[in-house]
């Protein structure tokens, strides 16, 4: 407590109390408001009114506590992918929540496909028993880019193009998982939350508008 103001004590608390993070979440929040050179209350309503535009846009109910623990507990590589940007990087988190996936997931899976012959073949087997064509290319670029927005939408997009006919069988499934770098729980998870954004009227599409 001797490294904090009175009021980075009092933001602590607030945090903790109302916020609900942990203690080390909290501290990491403030050291990374820090960082990008604003009070720790000025990045947390960039959150709030980034997160509000978020479902606003999309018809979707991201948890801004959620979100904010997301972005306390983000690596120090993932966080310079957004060169400082708290609303493009509050957008990534909203986008991934409401995907079921976090980033880290995320790029742990696209992460995956760098390695070149054995991500082929997997999209080759793949096409094989399930007839469904993964094509990681763009998702490979990407990655290499640090474009992590990019990469989750692309992973949207090959959630989408997916059949739930392909997935009706523990081989197909643990098939496309392996193409898309993906435990096949979490595949399942991303794909129930697919359909349950579609029975709601919630348009991730939106996402990457400009206006949020």
């Amino acid at each position: 407590t001797a490294q904090f103001s009175e009021d980075m004590l009092k933001t602590q608390i607030k945090l903790t109390k109302f916020m609900g993070l942990s203690g080390e979440e909290a501290a990491k929040f403030q050291k990374l408001s820090m960082a990008n050179g604003m009070s720790a209350r000025d990045l947390q309503l960039e959150v709030v009114g980034t997160v509000e535009q978020f479902n606003n846009a999309t018809g979707a109910s991201v948890n801004l506590k959620d979100v904010m623990k997301d972005i306390s507990n983000m690596s120090a590589d993932m966080r310079a992918n957004f060169n400082g940007n708290v609303v493009e990087m509050t957008k990534a988190v909203a986008l991934a929540k409401a995907m079921s996936i976090s980033l880290e997931e995320s790029s742990n899976a696209a992460e995956k496909t760098l390695s070149i012959e054995s991500s082929l073949k997997n999209e080759m087997t793949a096409m094989m028993v399930t007839g469904v064509r993964i094509n990681n290319n763009a998702i490979r670029q990407a990655q290499l880019a640090g474009e992590t927005e990019k990469v989750l939408e692309l992973q949207k997009e090959q959630i989408a193009s997916i059949d739930k006919s392909a997935l009706d069988t523990p081989m197909k499934r643990k098939a496309i998982a392996d193409a898309m770098g993906l435990e096949v729980d979490k595949l399942m998870e991303m794909k129930e939350a697919e359909e349950v954004r579609a029975a709601l009227g919630v348009d991730l599409a939106s996402a990457t508008l400009d206006q949020i």
